[in-house]
């Protein structure tokens, strides 16, 4: 295939190339970027075209192909760069980082009664209602107090885990 030929023969197709990338990848831009390495690859192949004998759909298989692997790098593109985030938040992490004594420090700031509930309730897993008559308080009290301390520890945690991120 000549360049006359090709101009006659591709070149109408521009926008029907252009609509069937952008049905595939969404964005304009990638939409435009794809239609012209559409006629690169086809120019580079304007040899062989001669023998296609359905040209419109060797053009769109072209395009298909083209946009699949657009969106192919951009899916490991993404998952690099959210590994990249991954390990920032890692190494900014302390030295030595020792997420039991940095939770025995978080509960040593509650007060005394939800320091005393959340311990008798997740570290030695004592029912409501002893935890109610070991404090000196009633059931409801215990659910809220124990729900304020884990509130508490998460929020405190998530702080030191993330620098406020």
């Amino acid at each position: 295939m000549n360049q006359r030929e090709f101009s006659e023969k591709l070149l109408p197709m521009k926008q029907l190339i252009f609509r069937y990338a952008l049905g595939l990848v969404g964005s304009r831009e990638e939409a435009e970027d794809i239609t012209q390495d559409v006629y690169a690859k086809l120019w580079e192949r304007c040899e062989e075209l001669d023998m296609v004998s359905n040209l419109q759909g060797y053009v769109l298989g072209t395009t298909r192909n083209l946009a699949l692997d657009r969106i192919k790098r951009r899916r490991r593109f993404d998952q690099r760069v959210e590994v990249m985030r991954h390990e920032e938040r890692v190494s900014r992490q302390p030295d030595g980082f020792d997420i039991k004594e940095l939770l025995a420090q978080v509960v040593a700031t509650l007060p005394d009664k939800q320091q005393t509930i959340f311990h008798l309730r997740d570290v030695e897993g004592k029912e409501m209602t002893d935890i109610a008559a070991t404090v000196g308080v009633d059931e409801p009290t215990v659910r809220v107090l124990l729900s304020r301390a884990r509130k508490t520890i998460r929020e405190e945690m998530q702080k030191i885990m993330n620098y406020g991120v």
